[in-house]
């Protein structure tokens, strides 16, 4: 398995719990915890997928998603955004920014392994149909 995952969050604690159970599973984990570097970092490695902190100094989700969604390169990226507070307009604003998933912190870090996988699965699905 040589899945890249770019975890994204500016709790760095937070970032070598997560970098530690992700590669645990196998996947090629690169953490980032400044978000003024967001953009360059996924030019730099081209991730299988982006799990992103909700609230950023300086960048904030919803204008990563919106770069993503705009980049003829990047669009099909998987975007997995994480976060401790949550509300039904927020949810309703990251379906429309093209978010694919959503977890609510702290996470079992079983289901997000379920959902990597099944974000892996279904972007080779679509890409051998």
């Amino acid at each position: 398995m040589n899945t890249k995952i770019l975890v994204i969050d500016d709790d760095v604690e937070f970032l070598e719990e997560l970098s530690c159970m992700l590669s645990s599973f196998g996947y090629i984990v690169v953490c980032l915890s400044d978000s003024s570097q967001i953009l360059e970092k996924i030019e730099q490695i081209h991730p299988d997928i982006i799990l992103l902190d909700l609230y950023m100094p300086g960048v904030d989700c919803f204008q990563v998603t919106n770069e993503l969604h705009f980049s003829s390169q990047f669009f099909n990226i998987p975007v997995i955004v994480m976060s401790g507070h949550f509300s039904g307009l927020f949810v309703s604003l990251l379906e429309r920014a093209g978010v694919k998933r959503y977890f609510h912190k702290p996470f079992d870090p079983l289901d997000l392994a379920v959902c990597v996988e099944e974000l892996i699965y279904s972007q080779n699905y679509s890409n051998n149909a």
